[in-house]
């Protein structure tokens, strides 16, 4: 019963649409006879178009679940393919699931500082060959003249891109 039930959405959003109209049809007709022509037409379209629109809701239900059904088969059958390729033979013949190793990382406060001011503005990158130095923003900031990152100043290395910067040695 609730197998495809997606394609069943999208089917009931349409016969949901046919007897909206048909209700309008129906309706124009009855004011038709008796003598509103104004409002038959009024109650034709208005119909139509609210049942047509009304059916929208309902079909992109049904879509979304398509559509979700078939990415979580296809994600199923990649974790299957990715979990054989490094399972151990005894495991194959225990048909024992591959272990998941999960890697915690840190960062220091220091490689966190700075990751809030990131500028989208695009900026010619040099030959990234030497240093170069940063561009001063204010006292607190430096923009990197590769990537154009701002960041707290004083880095020796951009944090996004990884150019060295080239500091003036002051004794």
């Amino acid at each position: 019963m609730f197998d495809n039930i997606g394609n069943k959405v999208k089917g009931l959003a349409i016969f949901a649409c046919a007897v909206g109209m048909v209700g309008s049809l129906i309706g124009a007709i009855v004011l038709w006879t008796n003598g509103l022509v104004g409002a038959g037409f009024g109650t034709l379209i208005g119909g139509c178009l609210s049942a047509w629109i009304g059916s929208w809701v309902i079909y992109c239900i049904g879509d979304t679940n398509v559509r979700t059904t078939e990415l979580e088969r296809q994600i199923n059958s990649l974790e299957k393919a990715v979990g054989n390729i490094n399972r151990t033979p005894e495991q194959e013949k225990r048909n024992e699931p591959k272990k998941r190793a999960f890697v915690k990382m840190t960062l220091t406060p220091e490689q966190v500082s700075g990751h809030e001011d990131r500028t989208t503005e695009p900026v010619d990158s040099p030959d990234r060959e030497g240093d170069m130095s940063p561009i001063p923003v204010d006292e607190d900031r430096e923009k990197c003249p590769a990537c154009g990152t701002v960041q707290k100043a004083g880095r020796n290395v951009c944090w996004n891109c990884g150019m060295h910067f080239q500091r003036d040695e002051q004794a």
